[in-house]
Formats: C-alpha cells, structure tokens, sequence
C-alpha cells in the first residue's frame, strides 16, 4: 500500500487569501468570537513575524504592526475544503478528510485541514511516488493552497511527513524512519499526558523514542508505548483500513487527529526551545 497526505495549514487564512489573491503578500489575521471578546484563531507567516499570536485578544493584535483582520467565514471555509477535496480527487477516488472545518477542527491550535488519499495502484498513471506527490503539490498551489505533501508506505507516516512543515517529502520503505528521525514526538497521535511522560524523559524527536528499549517503554505505558515506537520507526500501519468505509470509521480516526492536535498545543513550544530542534 501507499499513501500521500496533504496538509494545508492556518485553513481559515488559507480560504480567505485564496479567494483574494491581492491579500499574499500582507499581514491577514482571521478573528472568531463575539465583540468585543474576538481572539486571533488563524493567521500567515507575516502577521506571526509582526508578533501577532494565536489566541491574543483583537485589541493586543492590532497593537502590533498593521495586518487586515477578518471575522472567520465558515461557508468559505466548507467551499475551499470541497475545493481540495476535488483536486485530491483528481489523483485517487481513495480521499479522507482527516481534518477539516465540517469535523471539529475548531478545537485545534492551529486550525488546519489534513486530507489521506490512499494512492495505492495510481503507479501506472503517475510514476514514481516523489513525482505524484509533485504533481499534487503543483495542482493544489495552482488553485490557491499552500499545501505540504507527505507520501509513504503506511497512513501514519504520510500524515506525520505532510505536517514537518516541508512543502513536499517522501519516503519508502528503506528511507521512512530516516524521514520520520528528526520530527517532534508531538506530531504523534496520542494522548496530551502520554506526550508529557515522553517529555520528562528529554524525549522530544521520533528518533529518540524509535531507540528507548522496547520492554522499559511497554512496562511504563503499556501497548500504547509500543505502538507509538512502531510509528516513530515507521513500521506501524495504524490506518490499513479501507478509506471508503464510511462515516463512522471516519469519524473514530477524526477524534484522534483531533486529540493529537490538541495535544500538540501544549508540547510545540518546548520542542522549539529544545537544542538542536528541526536540525
């Protein structure tokens, strides 16, 4: 089997931006909330330099440098989605919403659409899997997504690769666990305190938990230990399942996504003070 995944960060900026192309090259905040209580709930790479946080008040966000701030459009939102969701269409009739506005994603941090494509047997029409992850990159930049593309042997990889922050990465069977070697353990789908255990132990990249001995780390957290090390090497295939079953499946894998988000909140600025974070 093999899969690409995609992920399209800061999705309401992504839509609003997309719709207005003259806003690229400005500072644009997304606010959610009812006057005068709105907080910044999205925001691109200029309003971040600018000092303008997730969650500031929009009074604290507009004290910074100027931006162009905008109440969030969840009809746009929903419409950019099915948008994505055609152009992923377009490389496999295998397409899963991970993450997106219709399930939740409001939760997160950093609010983010994360769609799966099951690319198995798509070899014959694309080639190599580094040039479908290429050509997917390209027909979703040319129609307003600033998407990144992970592809790999298994589910969980591609998901993990799609949010490193690289614009396109892949990997086989040989290569994954390199791939994989560098990326913060908060890119895990699991648990907030199962990230805090890992935490207190200094471990913060996937090839630090790939090389914990095996028996420690299942007789401190269980089966959970071990499948999250079979992740952080690769191996795991957590969602070999069929992507069309429907909605109940779907939702169960969306609850985790969720969580792993979540907990990702909590863990990302630790790993950005650690030394030698994304070396």
């Amino acid at each position: 089997m093999s899969f690409a995944a995609i992920h399209i960060p800061e999705f309401p900026v992504a839509a609003w931006r997309r719709n207005c192309p003259e806003l690229r090259a400005h500072a644009c905040v997304v606010l959610e909330g009812v006057p005068p209580q709105e907080k910044v709930v999205s925001l691109c790479e200029r309003a971040r330099a600018a000092g303008i946080e997730h969650g500031m008040s929009k009074v604290q966000a507009e004290a910074g440098s100027p931006a162009h701030f905008r109440a969030r459009q969840m009809e746009e939102e929903k419409a950019s989605l099915a948008l994505a969701v055609e152009v992923a269409e377009r490389f496999s009739p295998r397409v899963e919403a991970i993450a997106s506005p219709m399930n939740g994603y409001a939760e997160a941090h950093r609010p983010s659409v994360v769609l799966l494509i099951d690319s198995s047997g798509t070899g014959t029409l694309f080639g190599s899997a580094e040039n479908y992850a290429r050509r997917l990159y390209s027909e979703l930049r040319a129609s307003g997504f600033p998407a990144n593309i992970g592809a790999a042997p298994n589910a969980e990889a591609a998901l993990m690769l799609a949010r490193s922050g690289q614009k396109v990465i892949c990997a086989d069977r040989d290569s994954v666990r390199g791939k994989l070697a560098r990326l913060p353990t908060f890119l895990l789908p699991c648990e907030a305190k199962t990230l805090d255990v890992l935490s207190r132990w200094g471990i913060r990249t996937l090839d630090e938990l790939a090389a914990l001995p095996e028996t420690a780390l299942i007789s401190r957290l269980g089966q959970q230990g071990r499948r999250l090390q079979l992740l952080a090497r690769g191996e795991a295939d957590e969602r070999a399942y069929d992507l069309a079953r429907g909605q109940a499946a779907a939702q169960g894998v969306v609850a985790g996504e969720r969580l792993s988000v979540a907990a990702a909140a909590i863990h990302e600025r630790q790993y950005r003070s650690h030394p030698g974070a994304g070396a």
